[in-house]
């Protein structure tokens, strides 16, 4: 005889993926804030791999919010 599932959890995975976008738009704030100092030297390729850092941020930070957007509990 087949024993009964355990009941699942209302809200899924949705509180742990939450923090997981929270933490790459955080490391994506702090990836754009940091390529400021590159962007900011004289040296053609520091400020290509400050471009690059920023550019990588923008990506993180844009990804998180997306994923926020998704999980948010949608209006009737």
């Amino acid at each position: 005889m087949a024993e009964p599932s355990p009941p699942k959890d209302p809200a899924g995975p949705r509180p742990l993926l939450s923090l997981g976008a929270l933490a790459f738009m955080g490391a994506g704030a702090i990836g754009m804030l940091a390529s400021f100092h590159y962007l900011s030297l004289s040296d053609s390729r520091d400020i290509a791999a400050g471009a690059a850092g920023f550019v990588a941020g923008a990506v993180l930070l844009g990804s998180g919010l997306i994923t926020l957007a998704i999980l948010s509990p949608r209006r009737p």
